[in-house]
């Protein structure tokens, strides 16, 4: 956050520095599947690993690039990191849909398989930078 006078060094967030992974990962490729990351060692219950980053798009530009990306799927070279958030809010009768396409840009969490992220816990930050 560009009006946070701790220059990128608060320690007070866990998001201080997310973009740097928190664990090594190695990427390895998938028999069908592409390139998936793969934790070097073992991650603890409750370890921050890294921030998801991506661009934030509405349902139906994410709807609209996603029969892009099918139509594109022949090309092995083209990786694509299409993430569907629901999240179910407390008064049961709200879900907030959230799409963050990593395909432009991003980081190793690019390469997360969704098996991967069933283990993970979300937490939704935002920044105005």
């Amino acid at each position: 956050n560009k009006s946070c006078s701790c220059q990128g060094q608060c320690l007070n967030s866990i998001t201080s520095r997310s973009d740097i992974p928190k664990h090594k990962f190695t990427l390895r490729t998938t028999p069908d599947k592409g390139i998936a990351a793969y934790a070097a060692n073992d991650i603890s219950r409750g370890s921050y690993v890294c921030q998801y980053i991506g661009e934030i798009i509405s349902f139906a530009e994410a709807c609209r690039r996603q029969q892009q990306y099918d139509q594109d799927d022949d090309d092995d070279d083209d990786i694509h990191a299409l993430l569907y958030i629901r999240e179910h809010l407390p008064s049961g009768n709200s879900v907030l849909r959230t799409q963050i396409d990593a395909t432009r840009f991003g980081n190793i969490s690019h390469f997360f398989t969704p098996f991967f992220l069933l283990f993970c816990a979300f937490k939704r930050r935002s920044s105005n930078n």
